[in-house]
């Protein structure tokens, strides 16, 4: 009988162990995989606006014909627009189902930094080339003055996304103790 209580006592132990053990790491899990979720319908709506922004750079392009120095920063300005979108692209299709992601290697985790890192590459190239745009305003034709206005303004709207979502994807920090 004592050997059967014990038993009983190390079976209830284990199975509370592997409780504890299937929450600490069942619900970071799901939330990281909530926020990737996030992540990637936010960066589908941010490749769109980065799309906006390319029609707008080639449309400055257009009207920079004649004007070769500038027609060459503003064909840079693109690239730079244009591997920000690629970049976020990447990231911006539905996660695989939990259950999926969960037996791949690093999980939801991995997948998660990995957008995060996108996140803010993309958000390098934006910084860049809205530093570039504001060089360039300064030399640039007056008749560039309206669309240069006009990418600057989708420049920053989508650098205001991308803040918005690095604030939304940033871990929840741990409930203190008291």
């Amino acid at each position: 009988m004592a050997f059967a209580v014990r038993w009983l006592a190390l079976l209830a132990l284990l199975g509370s162990a592997c409780a504890r053990t299937a929450e600490q790491t069942g619900v970071p899990a799901a939330a990281e995989y909530a926020r990737l979720q996030e992540l990637s319908f936010g960066f589908g709506a941010v490749t769109s606006m980065l799309a906006d922004c390319v029609e707008s750079a080639d449309e400055a392009v257009r009207r920079a014909k004649g004007k070769p120095a500038t027609e060459a920063a503003l064909r840079d300005l693109r690239d730079l627009l244009d591997g920000a979108g690629r970049t976020l692209a990447e990231h911006s299709e539905d996660p695989p189902p939990a259950e999926e992601m969960a037996r791949q290697p690093g999980g939801a985790r991995s997948a998660l930094e990995r957008a995060l890192e996108a996140l803010e590459d993309a958000a390098a190239d934006l910084e860049e080339a809205r530093n570039q745009l504001l060089d360039l305003q300064e030399v640039a034709p007056p008749s560039l003055e309206e669309p240069l206005q006009d990418l600057l303004g989708r420049i920053e709207d989508a650098l205001t996304e991308l803040s918005d979502l690095r604030d939304q994807a940033a871990p929840t920090p741990p409930a203190q103790a008291r």
